[in-house]
């Protein structure tokens, strides 16, 4: 994968931003990375299409759906902590197999959405459920376009 337009410079991310960060379900892991490279760190790039999904265990051992009442997963990324007024892109996620063993919510946050974003600018990412609640917090850097 290449990246262009990648600043060598990328400023510190706003104190807010990171005080307010809970869990690491926007930055995924290297073999889903989500919004952030390699699934670490806090930048992002534009012009890909992200595939997502999201499992929710008994425990993580058991590896047990747990099922949920919620009927999709929703993603904000908005430049400011006011989710009310600042979200900039936006996408559902719906249940997949609802109540079976292979429950998961999932899809694909399109790239038409993602390039609103503004190349060198910082950006929260919330998860929250059909029923509002805040899963998830995540800021990210956008550093250019892969």
């Amino acid at each position: 994968m290449s990246y262009s337009c990648v600043s060598p410079d990328i400023p510190a991310a706003p104190a807010l931003f990171m005080e307010a960060q809970q869990s690491i379900l926007l930055q995924g892991k290297p073999e889903t990375p989500y919004f952030a490279i390699g699934g670490s760190g806090y930048s992002m790039t534009q012009n890909k299409a992200v595939p997502m999904t999201w499992r929710f265990w008994t425990s993580p051992t058991n590896r047990v759906i747990a099922p949920q009442t919620w009927t999709y997963l929703r993603v904000e990324l908005a430049n400011d902590l006011d989710f009310n007024t600042s979200v900039i892109a936006t996408q559902d996620f719906p249940i997949i197999y609802p109540g079976t063993s292979d429950e998961y919510f999932g899809g694909t946050f399109p790239l038409s959405e993602l390039n609103k974003l503004t190349k060198e600018n910082w950006y929260v990412a919330k998860l929250s459920t059909s029923d509002d609640e805040e899963l998830a917090l995540c800021p990210f850097y956008v550093i250019g376009g892969v």
